[in-house]
């Protein structure tokens, strides 16, 4: 299985990861780790791909969230240029919520580090089976209650992106340490 996480950190204290001119907090224990947003069907990032943090929420019964805002200023990426993702639309706080068809790409970190991406390993390609959820955060990303929904204040990645894709997923916690590999 070719690595993708090595050695992941994870803290117990705040930290703060800085990127494309701006700041976010990371709290005490929650696994950040690196992505671009893949259109369906690429078979390597764009070359104008913008990586961003997330953060890896097992908790999180979704693939993937994100807000409009942070697509457009993180991402680089309108929300409405994605294509809806078709099926039943998953509930929030009971208010449906439009999944964009659209696939990440994790970029591998360097051995123990959180904020270097390994340069000579290739990033892998998670495909959400069932997109990514735009929550609306102000906006109106599909029924006029979507505005009234809070999105993450660092996208999510969840569980069940890790769940759809060949992929180990190890915790070390008393290391305070993350490993994913892929197939």
């Amino acid at each position: 299985m070719p690595p993708v996480l090595r050695a992941l950190p994870y803290f117990e204290h705040r930290t703060t990861i800085t990127f494309g001119g701006r700041t976010v907090d990371v709290v005490p224990f929650q696994i950040a780790l690196w992505v671009s947003l893949a259109r369906l069907g690429e078979t390597a990032p764009a070359p104008n791909a913008r990586r961003f943090p997330v953060v890896l929420d097992t908790g999180f019964s979704g693939t993937f969230a994100i807000t409009p805002a942070q697509m457009r200023d993180w991402a680089g990426i309108e929300w409405s240029s994605l294509l809806l993702e078709p099926g039943p639309e998953l509930l929030y706080q009971n208010v449906p919520v439009p999944h964009r068809r659209a696939n990440l790409w994790v970029y591998p970190n360097q051995y123990g580090w959180r904020d270097a991406i390994d340069p000579i390993l290739p990033p892998y390609r998670l495909e959400l089976s069932r997109g990514i959820a735009v929550f609306g955060n102000g906006e109106c990303v599909g029924v006029t209650a979507t505005r009234t929904l809070t999105g993450p204040r660092v996208p999510l990645l969840g569980l069940r992106a890790l769940s759809d894709n060949p992929v180990a997923l190890q915790l070390d916690p008393p290391n305070r340490h993350v490993w994913l590999d892929g197939t």
